[in-house]
C-alpha cells in the first residue's frame, strides 16, 4: 500500500491558487453581495479550489491544473448561466475565472516544458 506524501506548495502558481480560493470563498462577505445565487456560486467553487489545491499537496498534481481551469471557466459562464445581476458578484466571478485559467493553463505549460527538458 503506497501512502501519499505532503508536498508543500513551493511555487508562485501554488499560492496564488490558493489565494484564489480563499477570495472566492471569502469575497460575497467582503464585497458585500446579496444575491444567493452569487454567494452560492462563489463560495461553493472556491471551496472546490481550495480543496483541489490541497488534494494536489499529496497526489495528483496536473489533474488540479484541469479541475482549476474547468472552474475558472464555470465562473466565467455561471454569472450569465445563474441570471446573475449584481454587477460586482458578475465583475468579481470573471476576474477569478480568468485567473484561474491562466494560473491553470501557465501551470501546465510549465510542466510541459518540463518534461521535454527532462527527455531531451
Amino acid at each position: 500500500m503506497t501512502i501519499a506524501r505532503f508536498s508543500p506548495p513551493e511555487d508562485w502558481e501554488d499560492w496564488a491558487t490558493l489565494l484564489l480560493g480563499a477570495w472566492a470563498a471569502a469575497s460575497p462577505w467582503v464585497l458585500q453581495i446579496s444575491d444567493p445565487a452569487a454567494v452560492e456560486n462563489e463560495v461553493g467553487v472556491g471551496f472546490l479550489v481550495l480543496i483541489g489545491e490541497v488534494f494536489s499537496f499529496y497526489t495528483l498534481r496536473n489533474w488540479e491544473e484541469w479541475i482549476n481551469i474547468v472552474l475558472g471557466t464555470w465562473l466565467i459562464a455561471s454569472s450569465w448561466l445563474l441570471g446573475i445581476s449584481n454587477s460586482t458578484a458578475i465583475a468579481n466571478a470573471i476576474i477569478v475565472g480568468a485567473l484561474l485559467i491562466v494560473v491553470g493553463c501557465y501551470e501546465l505549460w510549465k510542466e510541459r516544458a518540463a518534461r521535454r527538458g527532462r527527455s531531451r
